[in-house]
């Protein structure tokens, strides 16, 4: 018998660390009631812009230094089998070997961002996906200030913070999968 898979990003898995455990489920089966905040709706309006900056300049957005990219590929989409049961997916802000950038809008900081322990995992997504990474550049813009309304981190990403990733991958979608087995989910909803 085939174990069930299931496919999880780093939205669910935070949201289940933090004990938000029916908007994992909910993303997880993707069953709506999500709404999308007049922030969120902002946001997604930024990256639009900036993917098609991206595209047209060949170098990070203006807003962000406008830096000279070489083979920029904007809001990239991976999907990868980490094992027999599970399935990582994720988009990238823009992936331009070695390095992935990664930007926000609202009050967070780049440092609040990579404690998150979100690069680790877009790490390892690109890894399981034989692109070659070095280091993540995040980027915040708080449109909400005038001064001092940016932020920037630079972080590599190392053997040991990929084994570590994986690690907090693999624990957490496995207590992911067994709540679902146990609450008899998978049979409830489909993936």
């Amino acid at each position: 018998m085939q174990p069930k898979r299931i496919k999880v990003s780093y939205t669910i898995l935070r949201a289940w660390e933090q004990g938000k455990h029916e908007d994992a489920i909910r993303y997880l089966f993707k069953l709506g009631g999500v709404i999308q905040t007049p922030a969120m709706k902002q946001g997604s309006d930024f990256h639009k812009s900036w993917e098609e900056e991206i595209q047209k300049t060949k170098c990070l957005p203006k807003i962000f230094g406008e830096k000279k990219l070489i083979n920029p590929s904007p809001e990239q989409y991976i999907k990868v089998d980490v094992n027999e049961w599970l399935t990582l997916s994720g988009k990238i802000d823009c992936y331009d070997k070695p390095t992935i950038y990664e930007w926000k809008t609202g009050r967070q900081t780049s440092e609040e961002v990579v404690r998150s322990g979100q690069v680790g995992v877009y790490g390892v997504l690109s890894t399981l996906n034989k692109q070659y990474v070095e280091r993540a550049e995040i980027y915040c813009y708080n449109q909400h200030l005038t001064n001092d309304n940016k932020t920037m981190s630079i972080v590599y990403i190392t053997d040991k913070m990929l084994e570590e990733s994986l690690n907090w991958i693999q624990t957490l979608a496995g207590d992911i999968k067994s709540y679902c087995e146990q609450n008899k989910l998978f049979e409830k909803y489909s993936q």
